[in-house]
This record gives C-alpha cells, structure tokens and sequence, in this order.
C-alpha cells in the first residue's frame, strides 16, 4: 500500500512538470470513443476520405535533483578511559579469618543417645537361576472340519449371514471334536432365522451331552434366556438342565413366568409359588405372575385372598389388555361362588366388548 502510493506521488509530480508543445487538431466527420480514439461507421462499397486529426505534443521539463542535507553529528571526542578495579596482592597481606563467638553445639552425649539403633540388614543371597526346558508339542493342523467351523462362525458373527452359516454348521455335526460347538452355533443361527424347533433341538443336545461343563451351562442359558419362542411345555425338558447346570435364574423374569404357568397347569402348586416370588413387581411379567398367584390360591382354597389379587391385576391394567379381561372373568366366578350374584354382574361388566371372550361373559 506504501509502495503504491509512493508510485502516484510521483506520477502526479511528473505529469505537473509536462509542458504541451502543440494541442493537436481533431477529427472532423468522426466519433471519438471514450479512450480518445476516432471512430468512423462505413460500408465496403464506398470508404470516404476522412481527417482522423493529431494528438497532442508533450514536453518534459526535467529538473536537477537536489538531494536533502545530511544531519549534522557531533565531534568524536576519543574513547574515554573507566577506573578499573583495584588489584589486591595476597602475599603482602597477612589474612585472618575472623573469630566466632558462641558457636553453638550441635551434637552432644545426650543426642547422640537419642539416635535410634538402626539394626544390620540380613544378607540377601543371590538368586538362583533354574535352567528352563520347554517341552515341545507338536502344532496342531487344521483340519477341514476346523476350516468349515471358521467359516460359518465369519458369517455367523461378522457378516450377520445367518442363511449362509447354518448349512454350514450342519456340515461338521459328524465331527467328534467339533460337533458339540457346531451344535451350539447352529442353535444360534436358527433362532435369529426364526426356526425355534432347530434352536431348541439342538441346545437340548448340546446340555444332555457335551462333555465341556461351561459349554452345557451356556447352553441352557440360552434356553432359558429365549424362553418367549419355545412352548412352555419345553420347561419339562429345561428346567431338569438347570438344576443339573447350577444355572441361575432368580433374575429370569420371562423364564420363572412360564414356569409358574407351566407347573399350574400341572398341579404343582409348590413350583408355582417358588416361580411368581422370584417376579419383582417392576416387571413386565408381575401382572401376569399376581394373576397366576391368585389362581394358585383359589387352588389352596384361599378364594378371598385370591379375588383380591384379582382386584389388583384388574386396578394395574386397562380395559383393552387381555390379562384385565381374564381376571375380571376369574373375579366374577369367584363371586358366583360365594353367591355375590351383584358383585359378579358388575365383574362380568368388565371385560371388554371388542374381546373373544366377551360373549362367554354375557351368557355366564
């Protein structure tokens, strides 16, 4: 920006010294453009003669350059000398140090008897070294078997290709080192395909006969975990496996459920109960759970304890939910049977018209 404006000082400054020996003449009969130049329209049949005119003369008058006079300095007047140090000289002067008065004592009988006996430290021997010797192993070769095992499982686990990966389990079923673990993915592969009969059938196999005991507890884990796909007549089968297994379920919610379901209908009221105390009331299953508790009531004879637990499924859940039309049918026969004929009619008057069994309600 400085170099720019020093570059226009100077053009204005030489444009002022240019004198204009003659002004030109102008064109006649011709435009003159923005940028001075004439400029005529004509047609190729007849180009007239025309006096385009002449520029102007420019003189320079150039003038001498006179440069600024240099700033006046000062007269040097030599370098002028500073007073130096003076010299000691240590053999001349007889040197004495300075006497100290009063010195203090720092270490006296009565402190040094306070300084606590530090005992010697055992030797320590020096470490003994034993002479290391691997035994060497012969490396274990893949088989094919082994190969087809590490295929499924890429498409099992890092392709998600389900499709793929269970024919190819099926495929090492055959091998006595391998079948149980094939068995085992093969169940895993089927459940996210959607075949429930194959999941359980082969996790069954695997709980009942796999010689490795972490491999048999996962796998009733898993039964029990996807309880929700299996029929609950499968407890039968399951729950034998996870008592063998030391499999822990007290936080299997969905699990305990079909228990308490499946072991009512079977008249085992002792599995019932164990299975519905293990249901935490923030459970998704806790309505389900009260109300096969107050089945299993009924079942003891107990019919006002288990007409109130139908009151409590009827107050936790809404008229459109099958678990209310259910317990407001089970709460009524309750009271039939007590013969609260009123209580009953406004029980039935419960479930919901939109629900199967609303007919049954109004002929009961």
């Amino acid at each position: 920006m400085k170099l720019l404006l020093m570059t226009l000082i100077a053009s204005s400054a030489l444009a002022a010294d240019l004198d204009v020996v003659s002004s030109g003449a102008k064109s006649s009969g011709m435009k003159i453009k923005s940028s001075g130049v004439p400029t005529f329209n004509f047609s190729a049949k007849k180009i007239p003669l025309l006096k385009v005119g002449e520029e102007r003369t420019l003189k320079e008058d150039v003038k001498p350059y006179t440069p600024p006079a240099l700033p006046q300095q000062g007269t040097f007047k030599g370098i002028q000398k500073l007073p130096s140090i003076p010299t000691v000289d240590i053999k001349s002067k007889k040197l004495k140090p300075d006497v100290v008065q009063n010195s203090k004592v720092f270490v006296s009988p009565q402190t040094i008897a306070k300084v606590p006996d530090i005992k010697e430290l055992k030797e320590i021997p020096d470490p003994t070294y034993q002479e290391s010797k691997p035994d060497l192993k012969d490396i274990k070769k893949f088989t094919p078997d082994d190969y087809k095992m590490i295929e499924g499982l890429i498409f099992l686990q890092i392709h998600g290709n389900n499709d793929m990966a269970l024919p190819i389990f099926s495929e090492v079923f055959k091998d006595k080192d391998l079948k149980y673990q094939a068995h085992y993915y093969y169940a895993e592969a089927a459940r996210k395909i959607g075949l429930p009969k194959e999941f359980r059938n082969s996790l069954y196999y695997v709980a009942k006969n796999s010689p490795d005991k972490d491999l048999r507890q996962d796998a009733v884990v898993e039964l029990v975990n996807n309880i929700k796909i299996l029929n609950p007549y499968d407890i039968k089968e399951i729950e034998p496996l996870v008592q063998k297994n030391d499999v822990d379920i007290t936080n299997s919610d969905a699990y305990n459920f079909y228990r308490a379901k499946y072991f009512l209908e079977e008249g085992n009221l002792g599995q019932v109960e164990d299975a519905v105390t293990l249901i935490p009331e923030k459970s998704p299953y806790y309505n389900d759970a009260l109300f096969i508790s107050g089945l299993y009531n009924y079942r003891r004879g107990k019919v006002d304890q288990a007409a109130d637990q139908m009151d409590q499924v009827l107050k936790r859940t809404t008229k459109d939910q099958r678990i209310h039309t259910i317990a407001a049918i089970t709460r009524a026969r309750i009271y039939f049977q007590k013969n609260q004929f009123k209580e009953a009619f406004k029980s039935y008057l419960e479930v919901d018209k939109s629900s199967p069994l609303w007919l049954q309600a109004m002929v009961e």
